[in-house]
């Protein structure tokens, strides 16, 4: 379960990428530096330690813009993309839940979950009333592809979906 939800956080908020001529493996996670820390430090850094043996240096990163780690390893890189089939390079349609994953409803609801906590919302809407009472949770990301497979699982959970796809807004 702590694998599938680091693995939903690195698919919002993390990037997997290689430069073989230099020779660079590298995993990046970063989120807002104002309202994500707490996340980072009680939540992502001790799954970090229980599911790879260490904590990553969680710091502010991009010129103090962002807030996350940066982990340099072939063989980290190479499990998450080979054996668990996590997308290296640029977020496109390849993606999506992992496979390994979509075999056990209890992984998917942690790599959901995980997703959530990078790329989700929650809040109330009024509808109807003068108050806020009506939760809606919204999940956003560049692949439309994700977006599908997550409402099909959140369905089959027994959410109702209403799905909006190419909506782009200035992020």
């Amino acid at each position: 379960p702590e694998l599938a939800y680091l693995c939903g956080i690195l698919t919002g908020d993390g990037s997997i990428f290689e430069r073989k001529d230099k020779k660079d493996y590298v995993l990046k996670c970063v989120g807002n530096p104002k309202d994500e820390q707490e996340l980072y430090y009680e939540v992502i850094g001790p799954y970090f330690k229980e599911v790879f043996g260490f904590i990553p240096n969680i710091r502010l990163q991009d010129t103090n813009t962002t807030f996350g780690f940066i982990v340099l390893s072939k063989g980290l890189l190479r499990f998450l993309t080979d054996k668990i089939g996590l997308v290296k390079g640029r977020k496109d349609e390849r993606l999506g839940i992992p496979k390994i994953f979509k075999k056990d409803k209890e992984l998917i609801r942690h790599f959901i979950r995980g997703l959530f906590d990078t790329d989700g919302c929650m809040c109330f809407k009024k509808r109807y009333k003068d108050t806020p009472y009506y939760p809606v949770i919204s999940l956003s990301s560049s692949s439309e592809k994700l977006i599908r497979e997550v409402a099909q699982e959140l369905k089959v959970i027994g959410f109702k979906v209403v799905k909006l796809y190419n909506y782009k807004i200035l992020d």
